[in-house]
């Protein structure tokens, strides 16, 4: 079994049907083809718990209301704003408790609640909001033949998805290399994501909002 990725064939491996393939060849099992897809689900379970990489932001527009439901593939919430509106107009978090105290007054906010977003208070000439989130990773299947991760890493789905067939009973004594090699990919990732994130800029943390009460400050 060679632990290598062929530059020949890293076309066919940015393709779910190539992945297939490649995963079985790897395993050196004719006798897995139906276990090899469950492989990959489970290695996408893990990736999603661990990466950090801005290629998972989108942006959406939301109609204005209260709740707002989030989209199916919500993970984190990064930025909202009005549509339409600059960016630093954008709606400061609260937690649900603070927010629903309703100590806000004169400021835009926002919570996360029970799976629903709520905003406070809802301008009266804005129709809409942009949404900026961290999206789930998208599941490969024969009709999703490709993603963002697949097509620029096929080398952490491949190692994600051996590390997986280990509990289904595949044992190897490489499979601490490709434990290893696969942590160091997503390590990896994970930096660049920052690098393109942030470059080499300083960053400048905001004043923090405090608001005094009855002789105190609450943060």
């Amino acid at each position: 079994m060679a632990l290598f990725i062929d530059a020949q064939n890293l076309d066919s491996l940015t393709r779910y049907d190539g992945l297939l393939k490649a995963i079985a060849l790897w395993l050196e099992r004719d006798d897995l083809a139906d276990e090899i897809p469950y492989f990959v689900q489970l290695a996408e379970a893990r990736f999603r718990r661990l990466l950090t990489n801005p290629e998972l932001e989108t942006e959406i527009t939301v109609a204005a209301g209260c709740p707002v439901t989030l989209p199916d593939d919500f993970e984190a919430l990064r930025l909202l704003y009005p549509a339409g509106g600059r960016r630093d107009r954008a709606f400061l978090q609260l937690s649900p408790d603070v927010f629903q105290q309703g100590k806000h007054q004169n400021k835009s906010v926002f919570t996360l609640m029970a799976g629903q977003l709520w905003i406070s208070p809802l301008p009266e000439t804005e129709t809409a909001f942009s949404l900026v989130y961290r999206a789930a990773l998208p599941s490969l299947s024969l009709n999703r033949q490709s993603n963002w991760l697949l097509a620029s890493h096929p080398d952490i789905y491949l190692f994600g998805s051996l590390l997986q067939a280990e509990f289904f009973g595949w044992n190897d004594s490489r499979l601490p290399v490709i434990k290893s090699a696969l942590d160091e990919a997503l390590g990896e990732l994970n930096k660049a994501g920052l690098r393109k994130r942030y470059a080499e800029s300083t960053l400048v943390a905001p004043s923090p909002v405090v608001e005094a009460v009855k002789g105190t400050y609450r943060w």
